[in-house]
């Protein structure tokens, strides 16, 4: 197993003039043999500049750069942790995971520069990662696998962002499952348009890519416009986008125009629309599951798997489903997904507690993502903590939301739960109409949802809307949405 940085060496020795990083807008390409040297030469200038060294914290907060990901192998080569930072926190929440975070240096790009300015932390341009000293010392790779590599901050839907550490080892084994799984090769291409400050964004597609010698195109944001170009233009052949992006990039009829072989979605329910609509066009898509602290890729794809499924575990990763005794469930059986492996991260940055509550003392990851497992594959079932409890029965919003989706005039759906007089809880769902000028009433898709799920799951109240509020790698903001049920009418 190696590093980011020694596997980066390996294809600047064998593939020196093989593209290993493309900007999007311009086509200006990096090769690997370029990409190591810059990055030999930035970690001179981290450690003589900044006095960046192993176990410190280099931050960024930028849309999407080539210069980000050539951060990250530098910090590769001095075992250091790259810090992506999310541009849409509010100024009071930066400065606190800043005070967390405590880097020796921040970089910002021009339309965050002005940001962080009382952080007390030195911050730099962007922009001088692609001045790099050329009398800059070169620094050979000291990182060894155990050593942070990135702190991932989570979206903080549930509470404070907690920065996850991901070693260098996980990374590695994330990016060889990965390569497994989807048999990527040198010759694919990937165009990395998610956040990087979300693992969706930095290792999906990008560090697996880097390990199997590929190409990553790099574009500073989603946008379904220019994305379906830049998809087509770059002959990218592997895909990825939570399932909103798939479908602005189907109806954009980018599915016929592109050369891509391969599809992967992710991070929220997938419509079997969505599905059914790949499938009729020979188009792959393959349904994954995963999560920042866990490689994130924990499935693969199964041979004869339903529709709906996320495959299985994938390689090297131990799975159990248990209830809330720690117990293995039967067959078939929603439980708690427990993953142990060495794709699982190294714990919470600074959060002992935390910490605790994730990871037991045998090594498993407590993921609070509760699925069922059968033969025809894995099948989420929803979070954990989302469960609520309607009568005394338990209900799990994300099979809500699947039977929602499965009405043709529903694009999205979401369920949050409310105190209700009657049974203690009650589900409302907010949706999303696919044709905004011809929406489905909310009795229809109350009596759709009654043909399909137990009485007790369907949502109390149905609001048909045309826009949902959403985080920043683009799934539904349940916060916001539990906030608004609340509310008082």
């Amino acid at each position: 197993m190696k590093t980011l940085a020694q596997a980066i060496d390996e294809h600047a020795r064998t593939r020196p003039d093989a593209a290993a990083l493309v900007r999007a807008e311009t086509g200006e390409a990096l090769g690997y043999a370029e990409l190591a040297r810059r990055a030999a030469r930035l970690a001179g200038t981290l450690a003589s500049r900044h006095g960046v060294g192993r176990g410190d914290r280099v931050a960024v907060l930028a849309l999407n750069d080539v210069a980000t990901f050539e951060l990250l192998v530098a910090c590769s080569r001095l075992g250091a942790a790259l810090a992506p930072l999310n541009v849409r926190l509010a100024d009071r929440e930066l400065a606190r995971v800043l005070e967390r975070c405590e880097p020796r240096v921040l970089f910002v790009d021009e339309a965050h520069g002005a940001r962080a300015a009382e952080a007390g932390v030195p911050r730099r341009s962007l922009d001088e990662v692609a001045r790099i000293d050329p009398e800059a010392g070169e620094v050979g790779v000291a990182g060894a696998l155990d050593d942070a590599l990135v702190v991932l901050y989570t979206s903080g839907t549930t509470g404070q962002p907690k920065g996850a550490l991901l070693t260098q080892r996980g990374v590695a084994a994330n990016a060889e499952s990965t390569r497994r799984a989807w048999a990527l090769t040198a010759r694919d291409v990937a165009l990395v348009d998610a956040p990087l400050f979300h693992t969706g964004g930095l290792n999906v597609l990008a560090t697996p890519l880097f390990y199997a010698g590929g190409a990553v195109v790099v574009a500073p944001r989603f946008d379904a416009a220019r994305s379906s170009e830049l998809l087509v233009r770059h002959r990218c052949t592997v895909v990825f986008g939570v399932p909103t992006m798939l479908e602005r990039l189907l109806a954009s009829g980018t599915v016929d125009a592109a050369a891509a072989r391969l599809y992967v979605t992710g991070g929220a329910p997938c419509p079997r629309t969505l599905l059914d609509a790949f499938a009729a066009k020979g188009a792959p898509l393959v349904q994954g599951f995963g999560m920042t602290e866990c490689g994130p890729n924990c499935f693969r794809p199964l041979e004869g798997a339903a529709p709906g499924s996320v495959g299985a575990p994938t390689y090297d990763l131990e799975a159990r489903l248990v209830d809330d005794r720690g117990l293995d469930v039967a067959e078939g059986d929603a439980g708690e997904l427990l993953l142990r492996g060495p794709h699982v991260f190294a714990g919470y940055f600074r959060d002992e507690a935390a910490t605790k509550a994730a990871l037991d003392d045998d090594g498993w990851l407590h993921t609070g993502d509760v699925l069922r497992a059968t033969p025809e594959g894995w099948f989420v079932a929803g979070r954990k903590k989302e469960m609520f409890i309607s009568g005394g029965e338990n209900v799990y919003p994300a099979e809500v939301e699947t039977a929602l989706m499965a009405h043709a005039g529903v694009a999205e759906a979401a369920v949050v739960s409310v105190p209700d007089p009657r049974w203690g809880e009650a589900g409302v769902a907010f949706v999303l109409a696919r044709d905004a000028e011809r929406p489905p009433a909310a009795d229809e898709l109350r009596a759709f949802l009654r043909e399909r799920i137990a009485a007790y799951k369907v949502p109390r109240v149905v609001h048909v809307e045309r826009e949902l509020p959403r985080t920043a790698s683009n799934k539904i903001d349940k916060r916001a949405l539990a906030t608004r049920a609340r509310a008082p009418a």
